[in-house]
């Protein structure tokens, strides 16, 4: 069993983490939206700039496999969280 020093540590840590992750995913998102309107936007010029759009539409797909991850990386440590509080719980009520 680890030391309650070390495990708090690690829960600080991994707490931290997931908050950054849920700061930049939110970020990715309000990028998301800006490239969706931008898009639009070229879109309603009269002379369509179809590399412009092509830039943009790669832009969109790297960036939701970037929210794809990321929400996957956020639901990991979530998981692994709840674990670590639930084994610590039990050990807790044995004690």
């Amino acid at each position: 069993m680890y030391s309650l020093e070390g495990v708090l540590t690690w829960e600080a840590e991994m707490v931290d983490n997931l908050e950054f992750n849920k700061e930049m995913l939110s970020k990715y998102h309000w990028m998301e939206w800006d490239l969706k309107r931008q898009r639009a936007s070229l879109l309603t010029d009269e002379s369509v700039d179809l590399d412009s759009i092509k830039q943009v539409d790669e832009a969109l797909n790297a960036l939701g496999e970037t929210i794809s991850k990321t929400k996957e990386e956020i639901n990991e440590k979530e998981i692994e969280l709840k674990k670590m509080f639930c084994c610590w719980k039990q050990y807790l009520k044995n004690k």
